[in-house]
């Protein structure tokens, strides 16, 4: 693999580690935003394909009756780009005040979707962070959002290796157990959110 690839690949999970601890420290006090909401569909199963577990897991989500292109990421929260957000006007829940090193002030836009669609599973009234995906280290990517962990908190999501595909289901019975050392749950507050890998 050439050097560019393995310089934008450092990069970008360069990127991923800065947005995680940035969320991880000025979301905290949030939480109570960030967990509003619900998921409207019950008994749903959904599949997302995948071939490489480096790479992006990219989903397409439905917004307003339009399709877009989206990342499933459970270590940030549910994020959507500026161009998003200025297209379809939001509602702001809340303004959180940013400062770096060098005493630069910015401010990202926690806002509301009133309703997101993947696949088959409607959720209503999720926050999500307003992100400058064009001008991050990952904006060769052309993303549209990323579906985050406050997604993720409703539903048992299976990462099954064997294969190349993730499950996303609100029924036990749904997910293939394997062997106790592959299969495990993920600590969470939620009732579901569970990480299961085979």
């Amino acid at each position: 693999m050439s050097a560019f690839f393995h310089q934008k690949m450092k990069i970008t999970h360069i990127f991923k580690i800065l947005f995680s601890l940035m969320f991880s420290v000025s979301l905290y006090a949030q939480d109570g935003i960030m967990n509003q909401g619900e998921m409207v569909s019950k008994k749903v199963y959904h599949e997302i394909p995948f071939f490489n577990t480096k790479d992006e897991i990219v989903q397409f989500v439905t917004l307003k009756g339009k399709s877009f292109k989206f990342i499933f990421d459970t270590g940030a929260p549910l994020a959507i780009s500026n161009e998003l957000q200025n297209s379809h006007q939001y509602p702001i829940l809340h303004l959180v005040p940013l400062k770096d090193a060098h005493n630069n002030s910015d401010t990202i836009k926690i806002v509301l979707i009133d309703t997101i669609q993947i696949g088959n599973i409607v959720f209503k009234d999720i926050p999500a962070v307003v992100i400058d995906f064009k001008n991050s280290p990952i904006g060769c990517q052309n993303i549209d959002g990323i579906i985050g962990s406050n997604i993720a908190r409703f539903l048992l999501v299976q990462f099954d290796l064997s294969q190349n595909k993730i499950i996303f289901t609100d029924q036990h019975d749904k997910i293939i157990f394997a062997k106790e050392k592959y299969s495990y749950p993920q600590k969470s507050d939620s009732k579901l959110n569970k990480f299961f890998y085979t």
